[in-house]
């Protein structure tokens, strides 16, 4: 076997989060997205994998992918703060600020103000992030079911416009809380936010499953392939059939990765800073679209390994799947 146990190593002075693959060094988490990501790099993982022959060759760079968000192969309960930020990119103030009122000084007309908003949309705050939830639940386990495609293009439809809603109300409320709070009251937020989601990304302790699931909520089946290739015990013509499928799809499904990555946190940073609201709207679709288009990737990617791999082989890809997630 080329490689040897996958271990994932989470440091709490928020160094990068290294990664050991057998006899392989060490290499950091940034280092690693930027090999993964970077067109050439995957260009030079290929070739590698091309001349070997062998899945196991490259699985470094997908694994490097899907360690962007990892602390430790096993997961963690997600805390309000990640599950608010998973999803809709733009911060929730409301909560930080009543939170941290004294702190803030905030006067009586600022709390009324505060606690009018919290009052009036939490519900309809809570269900949004309730209903993506379910929906992400929903198509995945539908995916391995053998969901119709006219039932998952209506599921992916009611996803989207759930994420759009949760959006346009959270830039509502970033808008009302930065013309509620003077200059100086703001700026304390904002390092306040800084802070908190240091911290939240620092203790989040998802896998590699949950990293891509977080991005187009799809499975994701080659990844399993590459961490259980020598259980699986593929065929020499079922390596070659994996192989061209990845190698055709791997620099298409990184540069997307990446630009959802990138895109959220600009939007995050925009709406704070009271961006105007059409172009924040235009944008999201956009990051919607890119979604979408790894989501159907990915659906491609799992009909053809369906097809490649025995019944026995396909069942025991799926459990493993599922037991990641």
């Amino acid at each position: 076997m080329i490689f040897g146990k996958i271990s994932l190593t989470d440091d709490k002075d928020l160094s990068p989060t290294g990664v050991q693959c057998g006899h392989w060094p060490v290499v950091s988490v940034r280092t690693a997205h930027s090999l993964a990501t970077s067109f050439t790099s995957v260009l030079l993982f290929q070739e590698i994998a091309v001349k070997r022959l062998s899945i196991v060759a490259s699985v470094f760079a997908v694994v490097a992918l899907g360690c962007f968000f990892s602390g430790s192969l096993w997961a963690r309960p997600m805390t309000l703060m990640q599950k608010a930020y998973h999803t809709s990119p733009v911060p929730s103030l409301s909560m930080l600020i009543k939170n941290n009122a004294p702190a803030l000084g905030l006067d009586a007309e600022q709390m009324s103000v505060v606690r009018g908003w919290m009052q009036q949309n939490r519900k309809t705050n809570r269900a949004l992030m309730a209903e993506i939830f379910q929906l992400e639940q929903t198509i995945a386990d539908g995916v391995l079911k053998g969901m119709s495609v006219d039932e998952l293009q209506a599921q992916k439809a009611a996803l989207f416009e759930a994420r759009s809603g949760l959006f346009d109300l959270k830039a509502q409320c970033v808008a009302l809380m930065k013309n509620t709070l003077d200059e100086a009251q703001w700026q304390k937020v904002m390092a306040m936010r800084d802070k908190a989601q240091r911290a939240a990304e620092s203790s989040f302790g998802g896998n590699e499953v949950q990293s891509f699931l977080r991005v187009a909520p799809m499975p994701k089946f080659m990844l399993i392939v590459l961490m259980h290739h020598a259980e699986l015990k593929l065929t020499a013509t079922q390596n070659e059939a994996l192989e061209a499928w990845r190698f055709e799809h791997m620099n298409r499904w990184a540069t997307l990765f990446d630009e959802v990555l990138t895109a959220e946190k600009a939007l995050t940073g925009d709406a704070m800073a009271l961006a105007d609201r059409a172009d924040l709207l235009a944008r999201y679709d956009t990051l919607l679209a890119k979604r979408r288009e790894m989501a159907g990737m990915s659906l491609a990617c799992r009909d053809n390994m369906q097809k490649v791999l025995s019944d026995k082989q396909w069942a025991f890809v799926v459990e493993k799947f599922d037991s990641y997630r």
